[in-house]
């Protein structure tokens, strides 16, 4: 969990450094789901999820989400999809997988355990291409358990 929150505040840096000449804009979707455009760079944090029994956090409302899984904009042209854990308060596969249809480019990184949901739910959703890369939650080296 570290290193992935690590890297979002690495990614999160160098899009400010990228785009020092841009303006930085930082939508808020739900809970803790961001959406950070910066110049042309654009990636989405925790935002793509959908249970709507969750009652503890604010959950997209359908209108949100139809305009996350179509890439209707600001969330079109998305470079990345950052999942930081699989909970549902964060993640929805189908979700995901709504939005990689409409917007093929864009990457998504999480831990083993999103990615696996994402891979289960990939059967389901035919020959959809998808570009997706996995950050290993192995302990960097040198680092007791």
């Amino acid at each position: 969990m570290r290193r992935l929150a690590a890297f979002s505040a690495i990614f999160c840096a160098l899009l400010a450094v990228h785009a020092s000449a841009a303006s930085v804009k930082v939508h808020y979707v739900a809970n803790v789901g961001f959406l950070i455009e910066a110049g042309s760079k654009k990636i989405l944090i925790d935002a793509p999820f959908d249970d709507p029994t969750i009652d503890y956090c604010h959950v997209p409302d359908q209108a949100m989400l139809d305009r996350i899984g179509d890439s209707v904009a600001p969330f079109d042209d998305l470079d990345l999809i950052l999942v930081t854990h699989g909970h549902r308060d964060h993640f929805a596969p189908g979700q995901v997988l709504r939005h990689l249809a409409s917007d093929p480019g864009c990457l998504v990184a999480g831990p083993p355990q999103a990615i696996e949901r994402l891979r289960a739910k990939l059967t389901d959703a035919g020959d959809l291409a998808v570009r997706k890369f996995h950050l290993d939650s192995a302990r960097p080296p040198g680092r007791q358990q």
